[in-house]
C-alpha cells in the first residue's frame, strides 16, 4: 500500500484530501478526489486528481473513491482557482476524521484474492502411456499435497492410462477435454501431441518428453512457449550416445548391441539415429529390434539371440515403457546386460539406467499445475530442461546374468541397488 500526503509548501505534490492527512493509494484506482483548503502558496484552491491504474480490479470505498492495494499509481492532476467560501473549522475537522477512518478501513481490508474460490474443486487430467499408476504418479500426488491440493478433497485427478496403445491417445485426450478439466498433464511426447491436437485452450503440462518440443510443434520456444503448452523435457535422444558409452564401460568387450524400441512412438526415430552415430564412433555393430506391440517382445529377444547380441539398449517410450518388469525379466533370462533410458527399470529388475531424475520432473509438473490453477498462463512458463541425471545400477540383476560390474562404473553410480 502506497501512502501520499499533500505538502503544504507545494501544490504540485499528491496523495491527500486535506492538510497532511494520509490517503491510501494503490494500483486499481479510478477515482476523483476533491477538497477545499488553504495553502500558503495560493489562496483558495479546489484541486482534483485522476488516478489511472493498470488493469487490476478496484475495491469500492464509500462511493467517492476506489482502491486496491499493490503498487504505485500513475497520477495526473489539475489545479484551478475558484472563488468560494472557506470551510468552517468544524467542517474541516469532520472531513479529516472521515478521511482517516476511510484510510484505516482500506488498510485493514484484505488484498484481492487470486487463489481459488472457497469450496472450489479443481479437475486435472493426467494422460500416460503406462499401464497403471506407479512411482512417478505418486511423486506427483505427494507434490500436489504439499502445495495444498489433496486428491478427493479439493482436487480431482482424472487418470488415463493407455497401456502403451498409441491408438488410444487421441480418444483419451478428447475424453479429458469432455470432462472439462482445468489442466492436463501429459506423460511423454506422443501423449502430449495427442492432447495438443485435442484442445487449443486447456492448459497442458507435458512431462518426461523425450523429443524436441519446438521441432515437434508443441511450443514456439523453450523460453517462451506461447500457446497452451509448457512443461518438462528429458533430453532423451541427446543421451543416447552416453548410454551406449556407459554400457561399453560395464561390458568392455561388447561389439554387438541390440536396441529395443517401439516403432509406433514418434520420438524413437531420433533415439535410434543418435545411437547409430555413437555406435560408429565406438566401433559397435547395432541391431535394431523395432516392435509394434507387446506381443512382439518375445520375438524381439529371440531375434537378438539369433543376431548374437552381447548387450541391449532399451528406449523406454510407448508400450516399451508400459511393460518395464516384463522386459527386464526377458533381458535377465536372455543373460543380456541391458541399459535403459528410464530409471524405473532397475527398480523392476533391470541392470542399469542413465536418465534424467524422474522425481525432479514430476515434482516440477505439480508445481506448474499449482501455478496454472492460481492464474499463471502456460505461455509465460518456460519449458524446463533437466538439471540432474542419475546412473542407477542393480547388482542383483548383474549377479543373475553373471556380470561383474567394473568398479569404475560403480563409482559413477548415483544409486546402487543391492
Amino acid at each position: 500500500m502506497f501512502l501520499g500526503t499533500i505538502d503544504r509548501s507545494s501544490a504540485r505534490t499528491f496523495g491527500c484530501i486535506g492538510c497532511e492527512i494520509p490517503v491510501p493509494l494503490g494500483c486499481g484506482l479510478s477515482a476523483k478526489f476533491e477538497a477545499r483548503g488553504r495553502f500558503p502558496c495560493q489562496e483558495i484552491r479546489k484541486w482534483s486528481m485522476r488516478i489511472r491504474p493498470p488493469s487490476t480490479p478496484a475495491t469500492n470505498a464509500c462511493g467517492k473513491f476506489a482502491a486496491a492495494a499493490c503498487g504505485k499509481p500513475s497520477l495526473r492532476y489539475s489545479l484551478r482557482t475558484m472563488q468560494d467560501d472557506l470551510p468552517s473549522e468544524t467542517e474541516s475537522n469532520h472531513r479529516r476524521k472521515l478521511v482517516v477512518a476511510l484510510g484505516a478501513t482500506m488498510l485493514a481490508a484484505p488484498l484481492p484474492a487470486v487463489a481459488q474460490a472457497p469450496g472450489r474443486v479443481w479437475r486435472v487430467g493426467f494422460l500416460s502411456a503406462r499401464a497403471e499408476s506407479g512411482p512417478n504418479e505418486e511423486v506427483f500426488r505427494q507434490a500436489l499435497r504439499e502445495l495444498g491440493h489433496v486428491e478427493g478433497k479439493n482436487i480431482v485427478i482424472e487418470w488415463r492410462f493407455s497401456a502403451g496403445l498409441s491408438a488410444r491417445y487421441r480418444e483419451m485426450a478428447l475424453d479429458l477435454v469432455r470432462q472439462k478439466v482445468d489442466c492436463i498433464v501429459s506423460f511423454g511426447i506422443d501423449t502430449s501431441l495427442a492432447v495438443k491436437l485435442a484442445t487449443p485452450t486447456i492448459p497442458i503440462v507435458m512431462v518426461s518428453v523425450s523429443d524436441d518440443p519446438v521441432r515437434r510443434g508443441l511450443v514456439a520456444s523453450l523460453a517462451r512457449p506461447g500457446g497452451n503448452v509448457t512443461g518438462f523435457v528429458v533430453l532423451g535422444p541427446d543421451l543416447s550416445g552416453k548410454r551406449l558409452q556407459m554400457l561399453r564401460e560395464a561390458v568392455p568387450k561388447v561389439t554387438r548391441v541390440a536396441i529395443l524400441w517401439d516403432r509406433s512412438s514418434t520420438a524413437n526415430v531420433s533415439h535410434v539415429k543418435e545411437t547409430e552415430v555413437a555406435a560408429r564412433v565406438l566401433g559397435i555393430e547395432l541391431q535394431s529390434l523395432d516392435v509394434g506391440a507387446a506381443d512382439g517382445l518375445e520375438n524381439a529377444f529371440q531375434a537378438a539371440a539369433k543376431g548374437r547380441a552381447q548387450a541391449l539398449l532399451v528406449v523406454a517410450t510407448g508400450f516399451v515403457n508400459a511393460h518395464q518388469a516384463r522386459i527386464a525379466d526377458l533381458a535377465v533370462k536372455a543373460r543380456l546386460p541391458a541399459m535403459y533410458s528410464n530409471s524405473q527399470f532397475p527398480e523392476r529388475g533391470g541392470l542399469m539406467s542413465y536418465a534424467a531424475d524422474n522425481v525432479e520432473q514430476f515434482r516440477g509438473a505439480a508445481t506448474y499445475v499449482d501455478r496454472i490453477l492460481k492464474g499463471a498462463k502456460p505461455a509465460d512458463l518456460p519449458v524446463q530442461q533437466p538439471t540432474r541425471f542419475e546412473l542407477i545400477v542393480n547388482l542383483d540383476a548383474a549377479r543373475k546374468i553373471g556380470l561383474t560390474v567394473p568398479a569404475g562404473v560403480l563409482l559413477q553410480a548415483n544409486r546402487v541397488i543391492e
